[in-house]
């Protein structure tokens, strides 16, 4: 609470101080502290609207507190102040899919490769968007393509792999990593 001492609308002690709270919540499982936690960063967002952390930490607060519309609106900002940012793209996947919510995660991550970035690491996080949605084939057919366009990229082998046993094709996915890793090997 001493770091208030810098001034109420200090963004560097609000911000510091919602993650004192934060962890305090995680640690005691205490709503008290997750509410005392978003009216801090919900101070720190008035000074730093467009500010990704702000909106990063209000997002993993509000799913705390069980408002998840709240909160995937606070991941969208975070990913709409930066549109094309393959990184925030991922991370905002990843969200929508610990959330049941693969068809999002698929729509937001075509839209950043329709931009024409994102390499491999794009490639396997749009493959387990269509793995939460169900669509294994399309899956699959991100991750040939991606492996056809450059060197062997043992992400893309395990993602293929994965995508494999999410079919109920377990020997199948055996039988591919070591064939992949014969034809790999130096």
């Amino acid at each position: 609470v001493r770091t208030l001492d810098l001034g109420p609308r200090h963004f560097g002690a609000l911000s510091g101080l919602g993650m004192i709270y934060l962890d305090l919540g995680k640690e005691a499982a205490a709503l008290d502290a997750f509410e005392k936690a978003l009216e801090m960063y919900r101070k720190a967002e008035e000074l730093a609207p467009k500010d990704v952390t702000v909106q990063e930490r209000l997002g993993e607060i509000l799913f705390k507190l069980n408002r998840q519309e709240d909160a995937l609106a606070c991941y969208q900002r975070m990913v709409d102040s930066r549109p094309g940012d393959v990184s925030l793209a991922r991370r905002m996947a990843g969200i929508y899919r610990s959330q049941g919510m693969g068809h999002q995660a698929v729509k937001l991550l075509e839209s950043v490769r329709a931009q024409g970035s994102g390499g491999n690491d794009l490639a396997v996080e749009l493959a387990r968007a269509y793995i939460a949605a169900e669509d294994f084939a399309r899956a699959r057919s991100v991750l040939e393509e991606a492996e056809k366009e450059g060197p062997p990229d043992i992400a893309i082998l395990v993602e293929t792999s994965r995508v494999l046993i999410a079919e109920g094709e377990a020997e199948e996915s055996l039988a591919y990593l070591k064939k992949r890793y014969s034809e790999n090997k130096h």
